[in-house]
């Protein structure tokens, strides 16, 4: 039995990876039907974002056990000091997530509502650096547009706040 919170957490990180490979070499296979003919007009297929999500899961999960691995022990005493107020943020980054998901993006749409989101998030978490509040958020929010509607061929919610003003400015 693992004695140490280190060691409690790469145990947890192991069998979650397990858990990972288990999904995607047995689970999605066997029930994630991508219809016959699928393609690029259509979207991308059903099974790419359970690939896609759990390849960035396990690369974070990836990341994080070599860092456990690679870390001194003193490292971690610090990081648990300041565990208390990353909890208090981490409370308040959940919670604009809820305001982004059921309130901002069907009101403003995905696009604005994810700019406002990077920005909030990054506040809460500290930043105060003007460049860090905008350039950031802006680039991150261009490169969905980009990815999401010419790359993946994907329209993400437009909002119906702001489809009322596109249409009076437009006629």
């Amino acid at each position: 039995m693992p004695s140490t919170p280190r060691q409690r957490e790469a145990l947890l990180l192991i069998a979650l990876l397990t858990g990972v490979a288990g999904i995607v070499l047995w689970v999605v296979p066997a029930s994630v039907e991508d219809p016959e003919g699928f393609g690029y007009a259509q979207g991308l297929p059903p099974s790419f974002t359970v690939y896609l999500v759990a390849l960035l899961a396990g690369a974070v999960m990836l990341v994080r056990l070599l860092r456990l691995w690679l870390t001194p022990a003193l490292a971690v005493v610090e990081i648990e000091a300041a565990g208390r107020r990353i909890g208090a943020q981490a409370l308040s980054v959940i919670g604009a997530c809820l305001l982004f998901a059921f309130l901002l993006v069907p009101g403003l749409g995905f696009y604005p509502s994810s700019l406002l989101f990077i920005v909030t998030a990054s506040l809460i978490l500290g930043e105060r650096r003007p460049v860090f509040l905008t350039a950031p958020p802006v680039a991150v929010t261009g490169g969905l547009f980009l990815a999401f509607e010419y790359g993946f061929n994907i329209f993400l919610p437009r909002g119906h706040w702001i489809e009322p003003l596109l249409a009076d400015l437009a006629g």
